[in-house]
């Protein structure tokens, strides 16, 4: 088979934001390359100039509209937009790439520009979401469009799901041509996200005790990903297991503190006495999911990355993961298999289950070992671009 060129068109991946769509889509495009795939990428920045663009990379409308008296802010944020999106259009059409693969930019907004200047090249849009999130307010355009029959209709046009609760609803529900919906999972750098072996010296460099059974939350304050379950639990935990210590790294986030101050609030004299540490976010998190005993991560309803990255990074660190089958979180974990499964929203069951996993280091090993597996088999960059090579080899012929 000849060598595949496809055009990536994303937005802000010179200046990612802390979000899973926009790491998903850089590790998308990597596991690709590393498939033989030679990648074009097109991505919208705003803001500053970015000096430093890698190969195979252009920025597309760094300028802006200047603002006016006639035009609110909206208004002109949505000009902007488009003038960029027609640039990037543009791009895309002259380029000498075979299909277009749209990973993370406003979907609903290019293609209408990709219709309006006649692209003639396969159309990939790229959903890092599931069904189950779409009345969230976020997606109502694209639920609007989704439902309007936008994606996965017309013979050019395909859609690519990172898990099947969307393919199935695509085709299922909306009448998109099953040939024309594929899928494809997240992929994970199973190389980065490994077991480490130094347990004590990362303890020792987190300055964490090294006698404590550690139990970990990793990620947002949101209260979907389930963490003030986890705090309410620890009580019970410490009962069965006094030796417990519960750490908790998240990012400081915009639009969060008064989640932050709920977390401290309920903390209260856990904290006091050390046995919940709270911290900021780790440049290496990896580092995290190998110096603790447990990772909890209960979330209470799909997240829009589902499966959430957090999940196939702590089980590809070889993590022994607590966690709930929400959304598509269930597609992934199988229970006492791969991770130990609980229904979400139950303090009381997370709490009996993070003590049974902490009384039972033999049988978690094996879990773990096993999540390990689950991740090298169906998430690394190798299992993945294989997949995405197979995707567009279908597309393109």
């Amino acid at each position: 088979m000849e060598t595949v060129k496809a055009c990536y068109v994303s937005r802000e991946m010179l200046s990612m934001p802390i979000e899973g769509n926009h790491i998903a889509a850089r590790r998308l495009i990597a596991a690709a390359e590393g498939a033989g795939i030679e990648p074009y990428i097109l991505t919208i920045e705003t803001g500053k100039e970015h000096p430093s663009v890698p190969r195979n990379w252009e920025v597309i409308g760094s300028g802006t509209i200047p603002s006016s008296d006639l035009f609110g802010p909206r208004v002109i944020l949505a000009l902007n937009d488009l003038f960029k999106l027609v640039g990037l259009s543009i791009k895309a059409k002259s380029s000498d790439c075979q299909l277009v693969h749209v990973l993370n930019v406003s979907k609903e907004a290019y293609l209408l520009v990709h219709s309006l200047v006649r692209v003639k090249k396969p159309l990939l849009t790229h959903f890092f979401h599931s069904s189950y999130t779409l009345n969230d307010d976020i997606f109502m355009i694209r639920n609007l469009a989704l439902r309007a029959g936008m994606y996965g209709r017309a013979a050019n046009n395909h859609a690519l799901t990172v898990n099947m609760s969307l393919h199935r609803f695509l085709v299922d529900e909306l009448g998109a041509r099953p040939e024309n919906v594929h899928f494809a999972p997240c992929p994970i750098d199973t190389d980065t996200f490994r077991p480490l072996e130094s347990k004590e010296d990362l303890r020792k460099k987190y300055g964490l005790p090294q006698d404590s059974l550690i139990i970990a939350y990793v990620g947002s304050l949101s209260p979907a990903r389930g963490l003030f379950d986890i705090i309410r639990a620890f009580p019970d935990i410490l009962s069965h297991v006094p030796e417990a210590l519960l750490y908790v790294s998240y990012p400081k986030r915009a639009g969060e503190e008064d989640h932050e101050k709920h977390l401290y609030s309920l903390c209260g004299d856990l904290q006091q006495r050390g046995k919940i540490v709270l911290d900021g976010p780790s440049k290496s998190v990896q580092e995290i999911y190998s110096l603790v005993d447990v990772v909890a991560l209960p979330f209470v309803r799909p997240y829009w990355v589902d499966p959430p990255l957090i999940l196939l990074e702590a089980m590809s660190s070889g993590a022994v993961v607590v966690a709930t089958p929400v959304g598509a979180m269930a597609e992934v974990l199988r229970d006492h298999d791969n991770a130990y499964v609980i229904k979400p929203g139950d303090p009381s069951a997370l709490a009996e289950t993070i003590v049974e996993v902490l009384e039972d280091p033999g049988a978690a090993r094996r879990v773990a070992l096993s999540a390990r597996g689950t991740v090298v088999r169906d998430y690394s960059y190798d299992a993945v671009g294989k997949r995405l090579l197979t995707i567009y080899d279908s597309i393109l012929n």
